[in-house]
């Protein structure tokens, strides 16, 4: 299974594609809603969605440096994880990822999650709050718990 490096200002953590795909599947849901639509966070949307598609296996780059190139926009990136957390916590412990992502899954993603079966409501959240971690700053737990461990 493929792994990338996600990084942000010189920091960042090794996670297995297969994790961080739904992961930022539920974050562009979050992007894609944001009104008023600003044209950086567009961008960095769709930039998002085919990393999330898979097309980039091995080498997913979330671009955060490119995007998050100031206060106002690491904030408000931040507050979209964090709202992508809190919609992820009212969900069921075990998501159904091709009825939640239907939106955004292109069909070979709904073919292979449809096979695949479901997924861990928990595991997603870890991976947002590793990134909401590295673009705070913060030291990321690199427990056997870890994304990037057990996945």
């Amino acid at each position: 299974m493929a792994s990338s490096f996600i990084e942000f200002q010189n920091n960042g953590f090794w996670i297995r594609d297969g994790i961080l795909e739904p992961a930022t599947s539920y974050l562009y849901l979050q992007i894609y809603k944001y009104e008023p639509k600003e044209k950086w966070l567009t961008e960095m949307g769709e930039h998002i969605k085919y990393n999330s598609w898979g097309y980039f296996k091995g080498f997913m780059n979330l671009r955060l440096d490119k995007y998050l190139n100031d206060e106002q926009h690491r904030e408000l990136f931040l507050e979209l994880v964090n709202k992508t957390i809190n919609e992820l916590k009212k969900k069921d412990a075990i998501l159904d990822v091709v009825a939640d992502l239907n939106l955004v899954l292109d069909s070979e993603s709904r073919k292979i999650y449809s096979s695949s079966g479901n997924l861990q409501r928990d595991r997603v959240i870890l991976v947002l709050t590793y990134i909401q971690r590295l673009i705070n700053r913060e030291r990321i737990d690199d427990s056997p718990q870890s994304p990037t461990m057990a996945i």
